[in-house]
C-alpha cells in the first residue's frame, strides 16, 4: 500500500474544504471578522472610545444569515469557503455621535492604591449606552498610568500650595 496515492475527483473536489495552507489553518468569513472585531475594539480602547461589538456582530449575524439562505436556495447546502467577509464601517461603533453617556465618575482602583503605598487612587470612567441598544453598556476606563501621574500631581500640588501658604 505504501506508495498508492489517490487523487479525489472532480466531484470530490467540489465541496472540498482545505484543512491547512502553507503559512498555517485556512481562516473562514466568521474567523477574520472575530479576529478584525478584537483589533478594532483595541484600537477604541486605546483611543477612549466606547466600542459597540454587539452591533457588529449582530449586523455580521445577519449578513451570514442572508448569505446562508442564498447559498440554501442555490446549491442545497452553504459553502463556507465561498461567504467573503463583508465592508464594514468600524468607525460607526466607536463614533461618540452613536453613544449616550450614562454615567461618568471616578472608582477606587484597590490595586493601584496597594501598589502606590497606600495613596487611594481613583480612576476616572464613563459609561455609555448604544443608541439602540439599551441592555448593553460600554465603561471606558482611564489610563492606570494616567490615573496615577493625576494623584502624585496632585500631591505635589498641595505640598507646594501648603509651603507658600502664609502661617497664622
Amino acid at each position: 500500500m505504501a506508495g498508492i496515492q489517490r487523487y479525489p475527483t472532480v466531484e470530490e473536489l467540489r465541496d472540498f474544504i482545505p484543512i491547512s495552507q502553507p503559512g498555517g489553518k485556512v481562516k473562514n468569513a466568521e474567523q477574520k471578522f472575530n479576529d478584525q472585531i478584537a483589533i478594532e475594539v483595541e484600537k477604541a480602547m486605546k483611543n477612549g472610545l466606547p466600542f459597540c461589538d454587539k452591533a457588529a456582530r449582530d449586523e455580521w449575524k445577519d449578513y451570514f444569515d442572508r448569505i446562508t439562505k442564498d447559498h440554501m436556495r442555490k446549491y442545497g447546502y452553504v459553502r463556507i469557503d465561498e461567504v467573503k467577509m463583508p465592508e464594514v464601517d468600524w468607525k460607526k461603533y466607536s463614533d461618540l455621535n452613536n453613544f449616550e453617556l450614562i454615567e461618568e465618575g471616578t472608582t477606587l482602583d484597590a490595586n493601584l492604591t496597594k501598589r502606590h503605598h497606600d495613596i487611594s487612587i481613583e480612576i476616572r470612567f464613563k459609561k455609555y449606552k448604544y443608541k439602540g441598544y439599551d441592555k448593553d453598556t460600554y465603561v471606558v476606563m482611564e489610563d492606570p498610568n494616567q490615573a496615577v501621574q493625576r494623584v502624585y500631581d496632585e500631591i505635589e500640588r498641595k505640598r507646594i500650595e501648603g509651603i507658600r501658604a502664609p502661617k497664622k
